[in-house]
């Protein structure tokens, strides 16, 4: 079936079955509209070299937009979800999506990122998956000519994928820490009936000793791959 496209020359990808729970997970990683991390360009760096392609993106599915976590030979930092390659790659969170010449693809072949600027030709989008199951986004190599990756280059693809994941769930975890923390420190509301205590737990004061030594260490390794 040919795909219904907008003015524009998009093709829109259908919303993933899981769309509403996808959001949700997303916005738990509180990475959208975030400053650049070396992790991350590190990964987009690699990505590039060892696909030998000129643009890698670690790009995340909002809404209505892809955003650019990592970018490299692109100056654009997000687009329209419309247009998004990556929109339709996380419908299938497990493989890699692989457009070898999408001139010749009906899902892109008048989408203006290929028919101007950067003129894609190939695509190859591995999804973001987080440990639930939900694809956030993928880290993709493109090129602006035609042209298929080795298995080699899909399973350093998959790796360097599993690593942006990795820095991703580092970022949840301390920013959980940080919340629970803050809470803690919060005054009692005495309006509040005060909870009964129906087992022994450690005193107040150690547990949050341990969380902050717990926070401390995650936003060490945390600026370390920074």
């Amino acid at each position: 079936m040919t795909p219904t496209k907008k003015p524009d020359g998009s093709s829109p990808a259908p919303l993933p079955a899981d769309e509403v729970e996808r959001l949700a997970a997303l916005r738990e990683y509180h990475v959208l509209d975030s400053l650049p991390e070396q992790a991350y360009d590190d990964v987009v760096f690699l990505a590039s070299q060892i696909c030998q392609t000129p643009i890698a993106l670690v790009s995340l599915i909002d809404e209505d937009r892809q955003w650019f976590k990592a970018r490299v030979g692109l100056d654009a930092t997000q687009t329209s979800r419309d247009l998004a390659f990556c929109a339709h790659a996380i419908l299938d969170p497990d493989r890699v999506m692989q457009i070898h010449d999408a001139t010749q693809d009906e899902r892109f072949n008048t989408n203006s990122l290929v028919t101007a600027g950067p003129q894609i030709r190939f695509y190859a989008g591995t999804p973001l998956v987080t440990p639930d199951g939900r694809a956030l986004g993928t880290l993709c190599a493109i090129d602006r000519k035609p042209r298929e990756l080795t298995q080699d280059q899909l399973r350093a693809l998959r790796a360097l994928s599993r690593e942006v994941m990795t820095q991703l769930e580092l970022r949840r975890t301390v920013h959980v820490l940080q919340t629970t923390l803050a809470a803690r420190r919060q005054p009692a509301d005495s309006s509040r009936p005060k909870p009964v205590v129906t087992n022994l737990t450690e005193p107040t004061n150690e547990v949050e000793e341990r969380m902050r030594c717990l926070l401390a260490r995650m936003q060490q390794l945390h600026r370390r791959s920074a």
